[in-house]
């Protein structure tokens, strides 16, 4: 038992840390490029250059990670179709090429009426859209139309939440396997029971099978708390910037820390319930009495039941 206890503290020292660094990582996003329709004679080409420039980091002001200009730029030439306005399949595509979680286009219009108009919206690299289109309207009223838009870019920003995106593809859970069926081992006292007893001819083969049992168990274990140590230690690799950016080449080395811890704890909490379940086998079945155990596969894990008398 003060093995378990320590096995199980020695996990939540390993997760924690990296968790809390997986928590502080933004969401990757290539911004398609800005659209400006019905543009107005008022506003420059200089004007125009520098909306055009500023988009960019005012997704990343919004909470994103985005590659370089250039990486966008290859991404952008590498589409056939970039008709990022009518279709969210090309927004996934322009995410696939350009290595990111999401796309967003923004588009800018500016109607006879004189306002400022922003339309955008998200999509994920599997093609699924984050949200509903957002839209939104400002009167440059005694404004230079620069300064209406870069505020209509910002208001669409907000509205999309950028910085609550997930940050990694959503992981699909395999369907969970049946139950196993209950033996049924009557006696003489009371009804058939749905555990399985360990009858006094099956002592001496319980005890024996108790200790390898564990053994198992411990192995299982002590693989896990390697992928945890593993995962821990490429977490404590990464290095983001103030604002809590990855380098691009890092995503993949982020990637892969956080599947070991996953995969890490799921391993490690199994192996520790294999080899408590061995050491209650092995110490109930000295018992004269008699013990029974029985081990239902749940959602997230494993439950054991031991009966038994002392």
């Amino acid at each position: 038992m003060t093995r378990c206890l320590l096995a199980i503290t020695t996990l939540l020292l390993l997760v924690s840390p990296a968790v809390a660094a997986a928590q502080d990582v933004k969401p990757t996003v290539a911004p398609a490029p800005l659209e400006l329709r019905r543009k107005p004679a008022s506003l420059s080409k200089k004007d125009t250059e520098q909306i055009l420039n500023e988009f960019e980091r005012l997704v990343r002001a919004a909470g994103a990670r985005i590659p370089t200009p250039s990486e966008v730029k290859l991404a952008v030439d590498a589409l056939e179709n970039k008709d990022f306005a009518g279709s969210d399949e090309v927004l996934a595509k322009l995410a696939q090429k350009a290595q990111t979680l999401y796309a967003v286009h923004l588009q800018l219009d500016y109607p006879v009426t004189g306002t400022v108009v922003g339309v955008g919206r998200v999509v994920r690299a599997d093609g699924k859209r984050m949200n509903a289109e957002v839209r939104v309207e400002r009167s440059p009223e005694s404004r230079p139309y620069q300064r209406a838009t870069t505020e209509t870019i910002i208001a669409v920003l907000e509205k999309l939440d950028l910085q609550r995106l997930p940050n990694a593809m959503p992981v699909v859970a395999p369907a969970p396997k049946p139950p196993p069926v209950a033996v049924l081992v009557p006696t003489p006292e009371e009804q058939p029971v749905t555990t399985v007893g360990l009858p006094s001819p099956a002592r001496q083969k319980t005890k024996l099978a108790g200790p390898i049992v564990t053994g198992i168990g411990a192995a299982v274990l002590v693989g896990g708390l390697v992928l945890l140590e593993s995962g821990a230690a490429d977490s404590s690799r990464l290095t983001p910037d103030s604002n809590g950016n990855l380098p691009f080449e890092q995503i993949s080395l982020y990637q892969g820390s956080k599947g070991k811890l996953i995969f890490g704890g799921g391993i490690t909490g199994l192996g520790a319930a294999v080899a408590l379940t061995g050491g209650l086998v092995w110490l109930f079945s000295g018992n004269e009495a008699g013990a029974a155990v029985a081990i239902v596969p749940g959602p997230g894990g494993f439950s054991a039941s031991v009966t038994g008398s002392f």
